[in-house]
């Protein structure tokens, strides 16, 4: 039944995104926790830290696509940013899709084994190894 419901919503527009992407001046990890935090209380649900190479000079963070505003967004992280910080934002749509499959698909790969299978072999499992 759970099953249905998930496979019925996967291309739901509830599932559409927008990824925006902030660029910190200047750059700090700190400060990017902080803009992370704000836009968590907004409303973003995930967060990717900026590459090593310029640690705290960009985030990126998503938010539902019902929830995001310009606006709110230059309110969050204007309400988080102390003097002599600027940050700058950009967003990209991303249309909905089956996150847990594309999660599967690319990075989940099951190891199965004999010695943590929790279930005696009589038993009837809600889910299957695979054969």
């Amino acid at each position: 039944y759970l099953c249905g419901i998930i496979a019925l919503t996967s291309n739901h527009p509830m599932n559409d995104y927008y990824e925006v992407r902030f660029a910190l001046s200047p750059a700090s990890s700190d400060m990017a926790d902080l803009i992370a935090d704000a836009l968590g209380q907004a409303g973003y649900e995930s967060f990717v830290a900026g590459d090593s190479e310029t640690p705290g000079a960009t985030l990126t963070a998503y938010v539902p696509a019902a929830l995001f505003s310009r606006e709110s967004t230059a309110e969050a992280i204007l309400g988080a940013l102390p003097d002599g910080f600027s940050a700058t934002f950009e967003e990209t749509f991303v249309e909905g899709r089956d996150w847990n499959a594309e999660w599967e698909k690319n990075y989940f790969s099951p190891v199965w084994s004999e010695a943590a299978w929790p279930w005696p072999a009589h038993s009837t499992p809600m889910c299957r190894r695979p054969t």
